[in-house]
């Protein structure tokens, strides 16, 4: 679930499984589609897909 409290928003994503893929397109999906010009600000549980490592085995980096 992704939430910004103070603007009153929520999006909520259902997955089969808990993947670090798709952690990473879920991020993706913020950034790109929800709040492609503001400064985001991440607050996440300890969840082990919840890393940077994650995005890089799923996006080829620039």
């Amino acid at each position: 679930m992704l939430s910004a409290p103070l603007e009153g928003w929520r999006h909520v994503e259902v997955t089969d499984r808990h993947t670090k893929i798709d952690w990473a397109h879920l991020m993706k999906d913020l950034v790109d589609e929800h709040y492609p010009d503001k400064k985001i600000i991440l607050v996440m549980d300890n969840l082990n897909t919840h890393k940077l490592g994650s995005l890089y085995s799923t996006f080829e980096p620039s």
